[in-house]
């Protein structure tokens, strides 16, 4: 239990809040509580069954509306922020004039599912929508899993993993102990996604601790299920946005309020959040923007890395929207695209200036010449409206069994087309590369292998032994870096450069 703990009962991470283990609350549904190990893991899995734990029951914050609505105990205060927020961002940017003077208030619709109103004001058009997106599972190869065992004094730990650094970090606060103490080692890791950045220095503690107080070997590899249900998810995603353009097509503003379903924990979300805000006006020249973003506590699993970093949820709420205002302007989704995306020289919503050529329009042209984009797109959305209606019809008690009918009876089959301009940067948001520090070392192993039937052949015109000794020699190199190989070829690269 935690009381067995030499060292920190927390994970101090971004925020001092994860526990390794739960002490007098448990804040989400698998959170662990208690370890039992043993030689065989039959015997430990029937003495689980056996524990019980009285629980005092708390309402649970279970949406990010229960978070913001002060009808529940809150589970994270720190008072700066707010209650139920581990982290609030946001920024302008341009003339703040050219914006709605009724400010984006997503609190006050988040007992909604979806929301979209487009209405036209003077000379232009004006667009709110709301959109959600819900928790993903990485889908690994392999679960989550550690081995520990001792050696020389020293606790050996191997993982599947992204982040040694992490995890060494984890039990060097979890034990009391100094990094030499601790060895960390990466498992053939099959793909990690994100999944494999935070969690496993919780997976890696409790087989520390087992080791550390038995000074025995122990190992813990989650099933399946236990990984599925109790390990890090995509953010679960509400953005409100409002849209301005002209009856043209060509986008005046946009803003965006965000909240991200953090869950139990903060963990990595105020990182996931600046990614989320970043994106959140997309490829997109707009004359002002304003964006917030909100990472909230709930009762829900922990949310963490997952690829594209909180960038897909702000992407797939603008394109959306983007879709939709082309639909009403009777523009096409390529069209509005090529009006208004950046090109060089421009500057984007967080101030970055487009320096090099942009060549989203030359893209765009490519993909309708490629797939007849904007003929199927018509095609495709006139009899999608059409059924639409339809359905519209039918009382909604019966709408499963029309649709149903229309597909079996008369062999309908529906189609859609769609595409979405985003961007990816690379790197670590901006400022984490002044942290990150890499060292690389190469070692020159030589071995001297002397094959004395040569001796009188190959090298009898070789005037000394050292001689001999020296055209024998081969040389093995090694090379330290401290990354990880997740399927990106690394170990392969790197060799090959070796070689170079």
């Amino acid at each position: 239990s935690s009381s067995h703990i030499p060292g920190s009962k927390i994970w101090h991470y971004l925020l001092d809040d994860w526990l390794f283990l739960a002490d007098e609350v448990v804040n989400f549904y698998g959170e662990p509580i208690l370890l039992i190990a043993g030689p065989e893991l039959a015997v430990c899995k029937q003495l689980c069954e056996q524990v019980k734990i009285d629980y005092e029951i708390i309402p649970p914050i279970k949406t990010v509306y229960d978070a913001f609505s002060n009808r529940l105990p809150p589970i994270y205060n720190n008072g700066e922020e707010g209650q139920n927020i581990f982290k609030k961002l946001g920024y302008t940017f341009g003339d703040n004039s050219i914006l709605c003077k009724t400010p984006l208030d997503i609190t006050k619709m988040l007992d909604c599912d979806t929301y979209t109103n487009i209405k036209k004001d003077n000379d232009k058009f004006i667009l709110e929508e709301m959109l959600h997106t819900g928790l993903q599972e990485h889908a690994y190869i392999e679960p989550q899993g550690f081995i520990a065992w001792m050696e020389d004094d020293i606790i050996n730990l191997k993982g599947s993993i992204q982040c040694p650094f992490y995890v060494l970090k984890a039990i060097c606060q979890l034990l009391n102990l100094p990094p030499e103490k601790i060895r960390i080692q990466q498992a053939a890791t099959g793909g990690a996604f994100g999944g494999k950045e935070e969690f496993p220095s919780i997976i890696a503690s409790f087989t520390a601790l087992v080791t550390y107080l038995t000074k025995k070997p122990s190992k813990l590899v989650l099933e399946r299920t236990e990984d599925i249900e109790t390990t890090t998810k995509r953010h679960p995603s509400d953005i409100l946005l409002r849209i301005q353009a002209s009856k043209d097509g060509k986008l005046k503003s946009i803003e965006s309020d965000i909240i991200l379903d953090a869950g139990a924990y903060c963990g990595i979300s105020p990182i996931v959040l600046a990614r989320s805000e970043i994106a959140a006006c997309g490829v997109y020249k707009v004359d002002a923007a304003k964006v917030e973003a909100k990472a909230v506590a709930t009762n829900n699993v922990i949310s963490g890395a997952f690829r594209g970093f909180g960038a897909p949820q702000s992407f797939f709420a603008l394109e959306v929207a983007i879709n939709h205002l082309a639909d009403k302007l009777n523009i096409s989704p390529i069209e509005i695209r090529k009006k208004n995306h950046l090109k060089k020289g421009d500057f984007s919503a967080t101030g970055g200036k487009m320096r090099q050529d942009v060549l989203l329009t030359e893209m765009l042209d490519w993909i309708n010449k490629k797939t007849d984009f904007e003929q199927k797109h018509k095609e495709y959305t006139i009899k999608s409206k059409e059924f639409i209606e339809k359905v519209k019809k039918q009382k909604s008690s019966k709408r499963i069994d029309f649709l149903a009918n229309q597909i079996i009876k008369y062999g309908e089959i529906f189609k859609g087309i769609g595409l979405a301009t985003v961007f990816h940067g690379c790197g670590f948001t901006g400022r984490g590369e002044e942290n990150i520090k890499a060292t690389v070392r190469v070692k020159f192993f030589p071995q001297n292998i002397i094959n004395s039937s040569d001796e009188g052949n190959s090298n009898s015109n070789l005037s000394s032994k050292d001689e001999i000794e020296e055209k024998n020699r081969k040389y093995v190199v090694e090379i330290y870096v401290a990354t990880v190989e997740i399927g990106q070829g690394m170990l392969t690269v790197f060799t090959d450069i070796a070689a170079d």
